[in-house]
């Protein structure tokens, strides 16, 4: 019995209907199984039985229309059913890191992709100074000033928390004045000298702010960053990390970070 005859009778394949445009899972599931058979060659008695489980196993994940399942299927098993199988293996592989990467994306979320925090222009003026980080990890060569707007600026102990909607924070980075020595200079208060800004992080709460960032949720609020311009220095979709990182000061706080100077926040 030919080679052909043994494939067409041992290891049918999966019902195939034509790939819609912009379906890439079902593109790489179609050509992932034609390297596979193309690189059987007389290996077909001896990985009949193994293919053929792995064939259902592979046609029940296209059904369900599982990329993960699927492409992670091939990585664990096809280097074991079938030696010299490494280009197949890498070409899955590759397959299988995109999509357990979009899975992970779906589950933590990126962020927003409407920017709903908004450039507060004129923060200097309109808001109210709030406090400085309690962080001691902060550059020598930075100032940091946190600024809120009335609503953040009425929370001014623990009972009051959580914010109320419409608070907004805003963390201004500054550079630090420095003397010939390179040194901060320091200001009458014995704080360091304000320069140049360099940008401002703002986080503004609201009813259902945050639902983007999935398992990176920190409470009602979300996060952007600015210049002075008013350009980004951290759009929203990419604003994950600062909700996964207020996630440390914990939803006692309502995820709001202490500062010094009073019972205000950080960003």
């Amino acid at each position: 019995m030919s080679i052909e005859r043994v494939m067409m009778k041992t290891v049918p394949l999966p019902k195939w209907s034509a790939p819609r445009a912009g379906n890439a899972f079902q593109v790489r599931s179609l050509v992932l199984s034609l390297l596979l058979l193309s690189s059987w060659g007389t290996r077909a008695e001896q990985a009949r039985g193994a293919l053929d489980t792995q064939r259902q196993t592979l046609s029940q994940a296209v059904t369900r229309g599982d990329a993960a399942a699927a492409a992670g299927m091939f990585t664990v098993d096809a280097k074991l059913l079938l030696p010299g199988f490494d280009m197949v293996n890498s070409v899955v592989a590759q397959a299988a890191s995109t999509s357990s990467g979009q899975a992970a994306s779906t589950s933590s979320g990126q962020g927003p992709q409407v920017d709903q925090v908004g450039f507060p222009k004129d923060y200097r003026s309109t808001f109210k100074v709030i406090g400085i980080p309690v962080r001691t990890n902060i550059s020598p060569a930075l100032v940091l000033t946190a600024y809120g707007n009335d609503l953040a600026a009425s929370v001014t102990n623990a009972a009051q928390l959580p914010y109320p909607d419409g608070s907004i924070i805003a963390m201004e980075f500054a550079k630090a004045i420095m003397d010939s020595e390179g040194k901060p200079m320091l200001d009458a208060n014995g704080q360091p000298r304000k320069g140049e800004v360099e940008h401002i992080d703002v986080m503004r709460r609201g009813q259902g702010f945050g639902e983007a960032y999935g398992s990176n949720r920190s409470g009602q609020w979300e996060f952007a960053g600015y210049h002075l311009d008013g350009t980004y220095s951290t759009p929203p979709a990419k604003s994950a990390s600062c909700a996964q990182c207020h996630q440390k000061a914990g939803a006692a706080k309502d995820f709001v970070f202490p500062l010094k100077n009073g019972f205000g926040m950080t960003p």
